[in-house]
């Protein structure tokens, strides 16, 4: 598969590394109930975002959440790159590159936020890390089958139990933080908003 020049884009849904095991918190399987049952809930979402990348400046957008499978995220200027799940691959659209990269929802992180029954004893779900710390819940996961999409961490305010966070971190321990600013949840989403259209057939990179 070819590599796209992305930036911080790329490094936001795809990473590679295998990770160690942690050790957990003593009522880490409660915990995981309660996140599973607090995922489940979440139908939509649709947020303000801050994302905060090792080496790179601050950036500011929004996502619109569909679950299964479907996202779409974008970014104020300076940032000229969209990211587009349509059920089946997360696209990356850079309009300064005029350029598009596709990549399977497997293949990413994003797996982890996007599936539906979405289970932490699922088989293609390793579980490396349940940490609490100043009211915040962290668990740490990544795909059993695949270690080399990467790592993340979500991050949650324990009480009233709700996502505040995810970051990801990659083999030379870069890590991108993307934080959720007044989000909305199960609200109304046009199918639409995740349907993505190739602008005047840009070049595509795989």
């Amino acid at each position: 598969m070819k590599k796209s020049v992305l930036g911080f884009m790329v490094g936001l849904f795809c990473v590679g590394a295998a990770f160690p095991a942690f050790a957990m918190v003593k009522d880490a399987d409660n915990i995981l109930q309660k996140i599973e049952k607090k995922l489940a809930e979440i139908k939509t979402l649709d947020t303000k975002l801050v994302q905060v990348s090792t080496g790179q400046p601050k950036a500011e957008g929004s996502l619109i959440l569909s679950r299964p499978g479907k996202m779409l995220l974008t970014y104020k200027e300076p940032v000229t790159t969209m990211v587009i799940a349509d059920g089946y691959n997360v696209i990356f659209y850079d309009k300064a590159l005029e350029q598009v990269t596709y990549l399977d929802i497997d293949e990413t992180p994003a797996f982890f936020i996007l599936k539906e029954g979405f289970s932490f004893k699922d088989d293609d779900v390793k579980v490396l890390d349940v940490g609490r710390k100043k009211g915040k819940i962290e668990v740490t996961m990544t795909q059993k089958k695949n270690p080399l999409a990467g790592k993340i961490t979500l991050v949650f305010k324990e009480k009233p139990l709700k996502l505040l966070s995810w970051t990801i971190t990659d083999a030379r321990r870069t890590k991108t933080t993307v934080t959720l600013q007044d989000t909305k949840y199960n609200v109304p989403v046009a199918e639409d908003t995740f349907v993505f259209i190739n602008p005047n057939r840009v070049k595509r990179a795989y």
